[in-house]
Order: C-alpha cells, then structure tokens, then sequence
C-alpha cells in the first residue's frame, strides 16, 4: 500500500513540476536541473503535509 502512495505522491510532484516549468518558460539547458531540484521538494512537502494531516486527523 505504501508503494501505492509514494507513487501518487510523486505523480503529482512531477505534474505540478511540468506545469511549472511550463508556465515559466524555462530555458532546456535548465530544464532538467530545475525539475529535479523542485521535483524533490514538492516530493518531501507533499509528504510532510499528509503526514501532518493524518496526525493532526488521528489526534483531535
């Protein structure tokens, strides 16, 4: 189930990524760094969220 999640998770990072980048109309020479720069941390944002939603869910 955990697998499950994590790519969710990382499907929505990537589509926010793109979208992005899109939107900002980056240079390609950059495009790959960047992404995988913000890539990384909407990963580790996504989760910190749901993980304090879930806390703040199972607690109150």
């Amino acid at each position: 189930m955990a697998e499950y999640h994590d790519e969710s998770i990382a499907i929505v990072a990537k589509e926010i990524t793109l979208v992005a980048m899109e939107k900002l109309q980056m240079p390609g020479d950059r495009t790959a760094k960047v992404i995988g720069d913000l890539y990384g941390k909407l990963y580790k944002t996504i989760l910190k969220h749901v993980k304090e939603a879930i806390i703040d869910e199972v607690y109150d």
